[in-house]
């Protein structure tokens, strides 16, 4: 998948994994290109020096496509301007640690979220990782599960993570899709799980469920697609709402026929983010 402007996130060949980071950055924002190609708004050289002093001056992108709304669009990320782009340089890459058991897919086909100085994005491996903005160390990371080849191909997490404080106990968490069928919330400072409830479980003898969907939260509520992995089978697809404080699931809307006929609805060709 290609990438814009100031983080590039590569799919095939090689290079695939790699995320650059231009010198100047200060503060990343994340740009949703087709299904997950991303980009990062990174400081000018005026704002260089002003962030420098303070790293309170982030220019945040909490979620996929920067919220709710899904505009992709933050109005406060002024910093790059055709003057001041060619003078982007690469301030440092990061890969994700290569896979460690039989069957583990690699890559990165998330597109980070970007919050106060931290990115975090999952990998290919089902790992999910928070990185230090200004230098791209990892400052923790979670194995979230993964599907194996079975009908369809292996997948680890590619969805985005939306990041946004608890409503009761106004802790910032990260709330994630993972590889593994189920909605997980992290502390976003440790990424110590919160809670997690079940999207749809995989099986372990066909391709049928996976995450695609990246949570949307608004109003103490998340909102999560149900879908297939590649309708190789077809799954019972829709949207589950859960409560953002517990993770207890309040409803789930079917977008499929009374009689039981399943229908993809929020898959890969019909992202629900």
């Amino acid at each position: 998948m290609a990438a814009l402007l100031t983080m590039l996130c590569y799919r095939p060949p090689e290079i695939e994994q790699e995320i650059l980071v231009p010198r100047r950055l200060r503060a990343l924002l994340s740009i949703a290109l087709g299904l997950s190609a991303t980009a990062a708004l990174a400081s000018a050289p005026a704002a260089a020096a002003a962030v420098a002093v303070s790293r309170a001056a982030f220019v945040n992108w909490p979620a996929y496509l920067n919220g709710p709304a899904h505009s992709s669009d933050n109005a406060a990320a002024t910093a790059i301007s055709p003057t001041t782009a060619g003078g982007l340089t690469r301030a440092w890459t990061w890969r994700p640690a290569s896979p460690t058991m039989p069957g583990q897919p690699w890559g990165l086909f998330a597109s980070p979220t970007v919050f106060n100085g931290r990115i975090y994005i999952g990998a290919g491996t089902g790992v999910f990782y928070a990185l230090d903005e200004a230098t791209g160390h990892v400052i923790w990371h979670r194995f979230l599960g993964f599907v194996p080849t079975l009908t369809c191909g292996a997948l680890g997490i590619v969805a985005s993570a939306t990041v946004a404080t608890d409503p009761v106990t106004n802790v910032l968490t990260v709330y994630v899709a993972g590889g593994d069928g189920y909605l997980y919330a992290l502390k976003a400072a440790t990424g110590q799980t919160a809670w997690r409830s079940v999207i749809a479980i995989p099986s372990t003898t066909v391709s049928d469920y996976y995450d695609w969907s990246s949570p949307t939260v608004a109003g103490g509520r998340i909102y999560v697609g149900v879908s297939s992995n590649c309708d190789s089978p077809l799954v019972a697809g829709g949207l589950k709402e859960y409560g953002q404080a517990t993770g207890s699931l309040l409803a789930f809307y079917k977008t499929y026929r009374a009689s039981g006929a399943a229908r993809r609805s929020t898959g890969p060709r019909e992202r629900c983010s």
